[in-house]
């Protein structure tokens, strides 16, 4: 057990941002059950979508060509880093990995299948194969298992208690490189700079991550909505009129697939201020924060729904049309699981149009899994997903500096019947819930009704 540790949290080497090292959150769970003696286990599974094994290679011989004096000592070491496990690589083996996909694929498997660990009276092991570098990004498997030879089995409280001991996991790829009496770079795809969290100590900034720390005991999926940041201060919201959407009208259908899966299709027409308002918006909040584009850990967010897409410099905002191209690369065709359901929510096709001040919305939940759905699998989706925002916002933060949050809503927060926690104020919103579960609906088309399916958080 003495391969596994934490991401170094001491300062230990310099953090550099790579923005060749982007990754994405997709979906997490924990799903509890039993052994065979009745002993409570648990497995966390975390998706993320990252670069290709081709991709990471190409960086890491880039990064050879500038650091070769890293490269050529003979006591040369390569740590690599998914979410918070690390692996050493020394120099005879980096050389080996670096010389094809298949060679990389196998030495990060070999490496990373079966690490282990203990917290409290669980053994933690990463179950299977780690890295799955394709387009559907990269897969890791937790199982918590009890501790052979207790003489008091654990409990379904010593099981909650071992993996919120665990604290967080972090949407996080990172790969450093060391040498004797040469400086240890961090390369990663989080910020340059560390942040002091009051629970978990010392951690990398710039980073979203999972918070286990609060963990009940059930099974739980987490979506993009449960994400947190590794940030300073807590998040200004403030309201701009530039921002304001509307509800003008909507649809929401039952969509069987060829696999006979019940599918469903959501449009939401908005009225909106066109695009290159919102672009202009976006340029002249800059302006009126000249401190942030210069400052470690800068990013800029646009939310649309529940949707977003993130810049880490200014060169997307130097025209409209890199504005619109950058957004809809990040956000169409982009899933987020939803909670306590087989389904994933995504963006059908493009939906911003340059000078339109009407955006037409798609949306469809489906279930990527094998697994044949029905209306009643479909009615509790839309249950669990809850509401769609009618929410567009521009986010700007950086380290040492407040988050803003300029958008179309209210200026304060305000607790919600929903479980993602507080949302602005003075908010709108479709709500799915009108036609989950409990409802009657039958799958029949139905048209969003602006006086009864549309609702506000309040002040």
């Amino acid at each position: 057990m003495d391969k596994y540790q934490f991401v170094r949290n001491d300062n230990e080497g310099q953090l550099i941002h790579s923005d060749a090292l982007e990754v994405h959150f997709m979906t997490a769970a924990i799903a509890v059950g039993t052994d065979e003696a009745n002993v409570p286990n648990a497995t966390i599974t975390v998706a993320l979508a990252g670069i290709s094994a081709s991709q990471t290679i190409d960086f890491l011989k880039n990064t050879q060509d500038k650091n070769s004096e890293h490269f050529e000592n003979p006591n040369f070491k390569l740590t690599s880093c998914y979410t918070r496990f690390e692996v050493d690589f020394d120099r005879p083996q980096t050389q080996s990995m670096l010389e094809t996909e298949l060679q990389f694929l196998d030495s990060l498997d070999q490496a990373y299948t079966g690490l282990s660990w203990q917290l409290g009276k669980y053994i933690f092991m990463l179950s299977q194969q780690l890295v799955k570098h394709s387009r559907d990004g990269v897969v890791l498997s937790i199982t918590a298992f009890a501790e052979p030879g207790q003489q008091t089995p654990p409990s379904i409280e010593d099981l909650i208690e071992s993996v919120q001991a665990m604290g967080f996991i972090p949407v996080q790829l990172s790969f450093a490189i060391s040498a004797p009496n040469l400086p240890r770079k961090i390369y990663t795809n989080g910020a340059n700079y560390y942040f002091d969290h009051p629970s978990f100590g010392q951690v990398p900034g710039g980073i979203s991550y999972i918070d286990l720390s609060t963990w009940d005991g059930r099974c739980r999926v987490y979506d993009e909505s449960d994400l947190r940041y590794f940030d300073g201060d807590d998040i200004e919201l403030i309201h701009r009129p530039s921002l304001n959407v509307s509800f003008y009208r909507g649809t929401l259908k039952e969509n069987n697939d060829i696999l006979d899966r019940s599918n469903g299709d959501i449009s939401l027409i908005i009225k909106n201020e066109p695009i290159t308002n919102v672009y202009s918006e976006a340029k002249l909040i800059l302006n009126q924060n000249p401190a942030y584009d210069r400052a470690e850990g800068f990013r800029i967010t646009y939310f649309f729904n529940r949707f977003s897409a993130s810049f880490t410099d200014t060169l997307h905002l130097q025209s409209v049309v890199q504005f619109i191209d950058r957004i809809e690369k990040q956000i169409v065709g982009k899933r987020i699981a939803v909670s306590g359901s087989q389904y994933e929510a995504e963006i059908r096709r493009k939906f911003l149009l340059e000078g339109s001040e009407q955006t037409t919305f798609y949306i469809r939940l489906h279930s990527p899994a094998s697994k044949k759905t029905r209306l009643v699998d479909l009615k509790a989706a839309l249950h669990e997903f809850a509401f769609l925002p009618l929410f567009q916002a521009i986010q700007i933060e950086a380290s040492g500096l407040p988050t803003k949050l300029y958008s179309n809503t209210g200026e304060t927060w305000v607790s919600t019947e929903f479980s993602i926690g507080n949302l602005p104020s003075d908010m709108n919103y479709v709500a799915l819930r009108n036609f989950g579960s409990e409802s009657a609906w039958a799958g029949e088309d139905k048209n969003f009704s602006a006086g009864v399916d549309v609702k506000n958080t309040g002040a």
